[in-house]
């Protein structure tokens, strides 16, 4: 909706398009929470998204992957090799935690 209201006769497909060669370049993420809208996140340092039960809004959270804890602490069953982790946290945001649900 940003890039209609610089670009009004520009197609969604063409946003899309653009956006999916972003991710195949390896500049985005596209990320899916739950059943909303798909996002894209220009953060590619490992991390996972915090989404705010009240606000809905989407939070970047750091996460360790140093050699001490690999894999997050998930023990993966023998023979299989993860690749990309994708980790979703729900709650309330500071703005949003002193607020009744």
């Amino acid at each position: 909706m940003r890039a209609k209201k610089g670009m009004p006769d520009i197609s969604m497909a063409t946003v899309y398009n653009c956006l999916d060669a972003l991710v195949k370049c390896g500049l985005v993420k596209h990320v899916n929470l739950d059943r909303a809208a798909s996002r894209y996140c220009p953060n590619m340092k490992e991390h996972v998204h915090f989404c705010c039960d009240v606000c809905t809004g989407v939070f970047d959270i750091e996460m360790d992957l140093s050699a001490e804890t690999p894999g997050v602490g998930l023990k993966m069953p023998k023979g299989f090799k993860a690749t990309l982790f994708d980790v979703t946290v729900r709650g309330l945001c500071p703005a949003c935690s002193g607020t009744k649900r």
